[in-house]
């Protein structure tokens, strides 16, 4: 179940590209009810063991505050994460992601190079995302080679990408 349609396009995306996802994962029950941490999305590849930690957000809530929340969130053991999954901890590759509104413009790389040295990932805004999503699909028309039914929201981005050309 996902919580906002960034988070199902975000795991659509990942299920297009071969990836099997998991969204809104709560991890570390506490004992007097609840969990310490929620994860958005998890995207595992079998072929390569690849592991995709993506956390989403749409607040604005100040630099370093971000930085603090991210920060914590992704502070995952990969044992945490291998338990999950059922994967053994020695063969997957973690990838963190952060996907956020829009990242800061003023000394926008090294803002995002502080975020990674801060938070172990990597972050993207919803543009860039949405400009590697574009890419990908880019590349064919949706009447020769449409996005599966399954995924209705990344379905519908060649459908407006080639609008014109239908």
């Amino acid at each position: 179940m996902y919580t906002n349609f960034l988070e199902q396009l975000i795991s659509e995306y990942f299920e297009y590209n071969g990836y099997f996802t998991k969204s809104n994962i709560k991890i570390r029950k506490r004992n007097r009810g609840g969990y310490d941490r929620e994860i958005d999305i998890l995207a595992y590849c079998p072929k390569n063991d690849y592991l995709y930690h993506i956390e989403t957000s749409f607040a604005l809530v100040g630099w370093e505050r971000e930085i603090g929340i991210f920060k914590k969130k992704f502070d995952i053991k990969i044992v945490e994460y291998a338990d999950i999954l059922g994967l053994n901890p020695e063969r997957i590759k973690i990838f963190k992601r952060a996907i956020i509104l829009e990242v800061p413009k003023k000394d926008r790389k090294n803002k995002k190079i502080e975020f990674q040295s801060k938070t172990d990932a990597k972050l993207l805004s919803i543009g860039e995302f949405m400009d590697i999503v574009k890419y990908k699909l880019q590349k064919f028309k949706p009447i020769n080679k449409a996005v599966p039914q399954n995924l209705p929201l990344l379905r519908a981005i060649p459908f407006v990408l080639h609008s014109e050309s239908l």
